[in-house]
């Protein structure tokens, strides 16, 4: 794999990965799209698509109600369908446990940081209390660029 083709899995990465609580949330992020994305990056989306259908089984099973911690499965599968597509001629057993592996601990950790992002969006939002109860609409834009730059 190129270094094009590295920025381009780390730019579709960050592009689906906005896609879950940003923007457009068209549902980019579920592991089966993703994963052909990064497929398509590589050149071969179908070795993609499908690390994407097996991973999107793990993601089935959370259900995203109250206050849960949802793993963040987009970026981990555009990666892991990026390295399959890179190896058209099909993985072993082992490799592809291999790729199921780093997208867990992936969507795992992104998680975390999704939790952690949101943490930061409420203590922005407390710490512009006064300016916002005055109804300074500045500091709402400000505040809706500092989420949307936080967010990834």
């Amino acid at each position: 794999m190129t270094p094009l083709h590295a920025a381009a899995v780390v730019l579709a990465g960050a592009l689906v990965g906005l896609d879950l609580a940003s923007v457009p949330q068209a549902m980019f992020s579920r592991p089966l799209i993703a994963g052909l994305i990064g497929g398509c990056v590589a050149g071969h989306p179908l070795p993609g698509l499908a690390v994407g259908a097996l991973l999107e089984l793990f993601a089935l099973d959370t259900l995203p109600v109250g206050a849960s911690r949802n793993p963040d499965w987009g970026p981990g599968s555009v990666a892991v369908g990026a390295l399959a597509g890179a190896h058209p001629e099909g993985i072993m057993a082992a490799g592809l446990l291999g790729l199921v592996l780093v997208a867990v601990v992936a969507a795992w950790a992104a998680g975390w940081l999704s939790h952690l992002t949101r943490r930061a969006n409420s203590a922005a939002v407390h710490a512009a209390r006064a300016a916002l109860d005055a109804g300074d609409a500045g500091m709402v834009r400000s505040l809706q660029r500092q989420g949307l730059r936080r967010e990834r």
